[in-house]
């Protein structure tokens, strides 16, 4: 069965459940968070990490995602992606 959660972002790279990004942005509580359609039945994960716009990303990131809150700009990636 696929459902949609709702994770906490914090700009370390974090393990969230594998599947589809539906949402990436500010939760109206303050936290940046994504939302993440994805399988109840597997156990798959992959590595996310955030990076503010100027901040050097790593070779090897897929971008997913990008939000504004308040000033900043977040972009959203997937660490060590296959390309």
């Amino acid at each position: 069965m696929k459902t949609v959660h709702k994770f906490e972002v914090e700009s370390m790279g974090q393990r969230f459940p594998a599947g589809k990004v539906v949402l990436f942005g500010p939760d109206g509580a303050g936290y940046v968070c994504v939302w993440i359609e994805r399988d109840t039945e597997s156990e798959e994960a992959r590595l996310l990490q955030v990076f503010g716009t100027g901040h050097e990303v790593p070779e090897g990131n897929l971008h997913l995602a990008s939000c504004k809150e308040g000033s900043m700009i977040w972009h959203l990636y997937e660490v060590g992606a296959p390309s």
